[in-house]
């Protein structure tokens, strides 16, 4: 899925304490989080939607929405299902407030669709 990465230690993002500028956007569960490479990188990433070359920050972006929709799939109807369920619509309702991402919006947008 990510063409020429060769390892890294991710970050974390608090999606709890991501200031929200849209009002539409309101609450964020405690426990949602967004892993990333805090490199600016580039590396190729493939999708069932297109390929792109982008930073590494947005390629743990765009790794964690397939691993989190995976594991919801994976997992039986419980509160860790739940949970995963809360992560992903948090992380899809905030990271365009996040600035390390805000760069590559179109990329990602074009890349999850």
């Amino acid at each position: 899925m990510v063409e020429g990465y060769s390892g890294g230690y991710f970050e974390y993002i608090d999606l709890s304490k991501v200031e929200l500028t849209d009002d539409n956007v309101t609450k964020v569960s405690k426990t949602s989080f967004i892993p990333f490479i805090d490199s600016d990188e580039t590396v190729i990433i493939n999708t069932p939607f297109a390929s792109q070359s982008v930073t590494l920050h947005t390629a743990s972006l765009i790794v964690w929405f397939f691993v989190l929709e995976q594991l919801a799939n994976m997992s039986s109807v419980d509160d860790n299902q739940e949970r995963i369920i809360n992560c992903y619509h948090d992380a899809k309702s905030v990271y365009c407030f996040v600035d390390i991402f805000k760069a590559e919006l179109n990329v990602i947008y074009k890349l999850l669709d």
